[in-house]
């Protein structure tokens, strides 16, 4: 979420396209970002300062938090996070039209926040993508490039995913659902093989 402007004691918000621009008091969005839980960033704000003596080694940086990302995807503490977690949605996925109370409603909500709003989905695949191609212009290291051609494929592979969800949503259609599953087990798989070589790669 960003702040664009702002009137007196009301603020204005982005998140995502979807949602469009929305007005926020002080008060709110003070509220909104002292949230609790255990995914909460209470308050967090960060203050760059240019750094003495120039930039560090951005292409060790890139390696760096390629491989922390590749560790959190192949060994994620929780069974929901990771290639485990994209495995259970897809186990949970051919069931949803009996499970949600409002189908019809919430598998449109369920396919824009899988695509747009901030939870993976096909955008996120290809912004990992676009960083693993800067990645290889860096390092000089090829593979790099190869895996994000390899990404480009999945990111396609959850926009269309997340356009079966959404016509399952307007159609009742349990064969989207199916469908849908089986293209998330495949896309996680995709992933683990993929993470597995960053890993390799940056070992």
């Amino acid at each position: 979420m960003a702040c664009v402007g702002h009137e007196d004691d009301r603020f204005a918000l982005v998140e995502t396209k979807p949602l469009g621009l929305k007005w926020a008091s002080g008060e709110s969005l003070a509220a909104a970002r002292d949230p609790r839980g255990p995914m909460s960033s209470r308050n967090r704000a960060f203050t760059l300062e240019p750094l003495k003596g120039g930039l560090p080694d951005l292409g060790e940086a890139a390696r760096k938090g390629i491989r922390a990302s590749a560790q959190n995807i192949l060994s994620p503490p929780v069974s929901n996070f990771g290639f485990k977690g994209i495995h259970k949605v897809a186990d949970l996925m051919p069931q949803w039209l009996d499970d949600l109370e409002s189908p019809e409603t919430g598998l449109p909500e369920i396919s824009t926040i899988m695509e747009d709003a901030g939870t993976g989905g096909g955008l996120f695949r290809m912004m990992w993508a676009e960083f693993l191609a800067e990645t290889a212009e860096l390092t000089g290291v090829g593979e790099f490039q190869e895996i994000s051609d390899a990404y480009r494929g999945v990111s396609k592979k959850w926009t269309d995913v997340a356009g079966l969800v959404r016509e399952a949503g307007a159609t009742s259609s349990r064969e989207c659902l199916h469908s849908a599953s089986t293209m998330v087990h495949e896309a996680a798989e995709e992933e683990r093989h993929l993470m597995q070589r960053l890993l390799e790669l940056t070992g």
